[in-house]
């Protein structure tokens, strides 16, 4: 018997398996049988509560309009998006989006605990950076940036890093142990309030680096503890590591800076 992923068929586009998901949202890998590629499409979940079907609606419709404003080389190309009938009066949102091939930051790097070149990293972080600094011009600022957030496209010739997603429909990460990612790892020190703030991705783009560079070692807390981590974090240090060369330092310093200071 078929699993539900070969039998999965939305429009052109055949679904080969699952690779993600989130509160709202399935993740699937695909194929586009009218254009001859692979993609990835994002499917809204189905919720029978109509205050949440709501809410998740508003969540797509603002996720595909970000996508669709902040056309970018260096952010995620949305190909596709539509209200699709699943089934007789249900219907659900589909995003479809270029193939990541090269997989997302944190599952290819930071979860196995492989360090990239300090190149690669550099490389990666000025495409980022250009990409938030296109975001910020557009006053986007729902993502919390993190290296599930980041995918890299065209692995075999080197790889472009870009954004993979506009914050409005996040997926989940998942450690080793099979326990989700928490998310507070890569905020910024305000954020422990709640405090908006148009730099705060700066921060977290430092965090990434680091952990890049490192092979997922945080660079505050050598046990990362996230019940406790925000309230300490003012009080603590960045960590020096012998991976990361003296230049290559400095520019942490900057990347991760506390903002408020």
């Amino acid at each position: 018997m078929e699993s539900l992923e070969q039998q999965l068929t939305i429009k052109q586009y055949r679904a080969i398996k699952k690779i993600g998901q989130g509160a709202l949202v399935t993740v699937y890998l695909a194929f586009d049988q009218t254009n001859h590629r692979l993609c990835t499409i994002k499917l809204q979940k189905i919720d029978h509560n109509e205050v949440k079907k709501c809410k998740s609606n508003q969540a797509f419709i603002n996720e595909i309009s970000a996508l669709k404003r902040a056309k970018h080389p260096f952010i995620i190309e949305l190909l596709d998006s539509f209200y699709w009938e699943y089934q007789t009066q249900v219907f659900l949102w589909v995003i479809v989006l270029e193939h990541a091939d090269g997989g997302d930051l944190y599952d290819s790097f930071i979860k196995i605990s492989a360090p990239a070149t300090e190149k690669q990293a550099i490389t990666w972080l000025a495409e980022v950076s250009l990409a938030l600094a296109h975001l910020n011009n557009l006053n986007l600022f729902q993502l919390d940036l993190n290296p599930q957030s980041i995918v890299i496209i065209g692995e075999k010739m080197g790889g472009l890093a870009k954004i993979g997603e506009m914050g409005f429909i996040p997926t989940d990460s998942f450690d080793n142990d099979g326990k989700v990612v928490s998310a507070s790892r890569y905020y910024a020190p305000e954020q422990l309030n709640e405090v908006a703030h148009t730099k705060k991705n700066c921060w977290s783009l430092g965090i990434v680096f680091y952990e890049l560079l490192t092979g997922g070692q945080q660079p505050f807390e050598i046990y990362f503890n996230s019940n406790i981590y925000l309230t300490r974090l003012p009080r603590l240090e960045l960590r020096q590591s012998s991976l990361v060369a003296n230049e290559t330092k400095e520019l942490l310093k900057i990347t991760a800076s506390k903002i408020a200071q």
